[in-house]
């Protein structure tokens, strides 16, 4: 089937993936929270129209999440609203059985079966968006594209891969946000160097050119991320 805006409830979304940024979630929890629900809609509308919209499958009990874990996580903390418009990419419903629905998934792509780091079955994600574990170097490779530290594909689970990459070689278990600002700077370091040229020449840091120079304001970069990801947006008509 061809993408189709459906009306959903939030309650009925699952994930199809067993982790999220939580302080990226609480960053844009930020900026929703000083939307009204016109806003909230007006904005995930200018996302599709970017081409960047948020994506579901339909099961045969609950809709699953394929892109946009991070935006409905926000707008789940940050508003009273429970019914969204999304576009639904296919219809899966005929898979009565979680092993075959599972493996559909996979086959297209719509599945990332690591938490931070470790390979797991996707039967063992939650069923809800709230109980999504945390990976703080998922957080900290979407600050990076941000800040331009590596070029967004638009692959699926890029900044997965990336944020993997990360935890192989730094060792950081933030507990405020704060923490991410001289741990992004260390993160982009990284991705200049010698070890990422390596891993870009075993294809497994999508996006990155570590021939790159590390740029001198990097901290005004970290502190803009920061400032657009919470100013709330307008939208008329």
């Amino acid at each position: 089937m061809g993408s189709q805006l459906t009306k959903v409830r939030i309650e009925e979304l699952a994930p199809t993936q067993g982790c999220i940024g939580r302080f990226e979630v609480q960053l844009k929890a930020d900026r929703f929270r000083l939307m009204s629900a016109a806003d909230v809609h007006g904005y995930l509308r200018d996302k599709a129209d970017r081409g960047k919209p948020v994506e579901l499958v339909k099961g045969p009990k609950r809709f699953f999440v394929v892109d946009g874990h991070h935006t409905l996580s926000a707008i789940l903390e940050a508003t009273a609203l429970r019914e969204l418009d999304l576009d639904v990419v296919d219809d899966l419903g005929e898979h009565d059985e979680p092993k075959a629905l599972w493996a559909a998934m996979q086959e297209e792509g719509w599945v990332y079966d690591r938490v931070q780091g470790e390979e797991v079955s996707p039967l063992e994600f939650p069923p809800r968006l709230e109980s999504l574990a945390d990976d703080p170097f998922r957080t900290m490779a979407w600050l990076l594209r941000k800040m331009g530290a590596f070029d967004d594909l638009r692959e699926p689970y890029q900044e997965f891969r990336i944020g993997d990459f990360l935890r192989q070689h730094m060792v950081f278990e933030p507990v405020h946000l704060h923490e991410y600002e001289l741990a992004t700077i260390r993160g982009f370091e990284l991705l200049r160097s010698g070890v990422a040229k390596e891993a870009v020449g075993r294809g497994k840091l999508p996006g990155v050119d570590p021939g790159d120079d590390v740029p001198d304001d990097l901290l005004e970069r970290y502190y803009e991320v920061l400032g657009k990801a919470r100013a709330p947006r307008r939208y008329r008509g």
